[in-house]
């Protein structure tokens, strides 16, 4: 089967960076004239403005994101000139273990190690990095280093459960850049025992992390297309560091996640805009659903923050204890049997209140009218 490669200029948080009457939009919707009337429409980089608080809240709360950029920014351009150590030292297979320790030493909750193909990489460079100042818009990706070490953080539940308010994207961020640290970090160790690294963040990608997630074995792709890891769900970040070091790869794994997402849905009934599709697709050998990322968008835009609900919705993501994963592992009886007591619970609508919202959104505002 065919291998393709995925662009990373065809990625909605690039397209909605083209700016009318430039080059690079009139080059990329003359290509794809099917993306450009709706992309438009929501065509709002900066959607957090048009969040639904008063000026007191976005006075006290808007700085707390404005300012990861420039630190973002600075953690990159430090591990790129970093130097690559002369004084290479030999690994065998068992420093795997090494390297994932420290990435959980670092801050990362579960590790995985991946040999890259080509098909991991996009085939070119999008607008991704537009916020930090990265200017490489439409250069071509050349699979240059063998191995990547992808790694998951989860979100603050807390946060994440008052969907779609603005703590989801509080949730969000912070746990982006808690990634990056994490990414930093492993990539100026690794440039230090001599050998090449860089490491993504939510603003500069040389490939999509799912996949990578998917291939190095922490988790499995849900119906929303996210990655479900079995002890965090799919309320997770993921981050990844690509090196030259040669690692022990790991394998995917299945925890009977395909039969539980058939028998559950609750994220395409949560989801306000019905993005989320039931059809099934294979890409690349790997399982994921159809999606519609424009409509996905417009819920941001329209309510200014993150949304979330496909993601604090999951009944993994409120921890499902493995004991009870291995259960019901592709038992549909045993399956419908937790989702009725989990549903008696909750209730198939997961779409929490902001009526008390936490102690960093107070203050000036009561934080109701999201």
């Amino acid at each position: 089967m065919k291998k393709t490669r995925y662009d990373e200029r065809h990625t909605l948080f690039s397209r909605i960076r083209l700016v009318k009457g430039t080059k690079e939009y009139s080059e990329f919707y003359t290509a794809h004239p099917h993306y450009q009337q709706k992309d438009d429409a929501i065509r709002q980089p900066e959607f957090h403005l048009n969040t639904r608080q008063d000026a007191s809240f976005k006075t006290r709360v808007f700085p707390m994101t404005e300012a990861l950029n420039p630190l973002l920014k600075s953690l990159h351009k430090t591990v790129e000139t970093h130097p690559v150590s002369d004084n290479k030292i030999t690994v065998g297979d068992a420093f795997s273990n090494t390297i994932k320790a420290l990435t959980k030493l670092y801050g990362a909750h579960d590790v995985g190690i991946i040999k890259l193909k080509e098909d991991h990489y996009y085939t070119h460079k999008g607008f991704t990095g537009a916020m930090i100042g990265l200017s490489h818009y439409g250069e071509t990706i050349t699979p240059n280093y063998t191995h990547a070490v992808v790694f998951l953080i989860p979100m603050n539940f807390d946060y994440l459960k008052r969907s779609p308010h603005y703590e989801t994207m509080l949730a969000s961020l912070t746990t982006y850049h808690q990634i990056a640290q994490v990414g930093a970090q492993l990539a100026m160790y690794i440039k230090s025992i001599g050998y090449q690294a860089a490491f993504m963040s939510d603003q500069y990608y040389l490939a999509p992390m799912v996949p990578l997630a998917y291939d190095a074995g922490l988790g499995q792709i849900g119906m929303s297309n996210h990655l479900v890891h079995p002890v965090y769900g799919n309320a997770i970040r993921l981050g990844a560091v690509f090196t030259t070091l040669k690692l022990k790869p790991d394998a995917p794994i299945d925890f009977g996640l395909d039969a539980f997402c058939k028998r559950c849905a609750l994220c395409l009934m949560n989801c306000p805009m019905q993005s989320i599709k039931p059809q099934k697709r294979i890409v690349n050998q790997r399982p994921f659903y159809r999606f519609d990322d424009q409509s996905c968008f417009e819920m941001f835009v329209n309510i200014g923050t993150d949304c979330g609900i496909c993601l604090q919705s999951c009944p993994y993501s409120t921890q499902i204890d493995l004991k009870t994963q291995e259960a019901m592992r592709n038992d549909p009886e045993k399956i419908d049997q937790f989702l009725k007591s989990y549903l008696s619970k909750t209730g198939p609508k997961r779409r929490f209140s902001n009526k008390n919202p936490l102690l960093i959104t107070k203050g000036g505002t009561d934080g109701n009218n999201a």
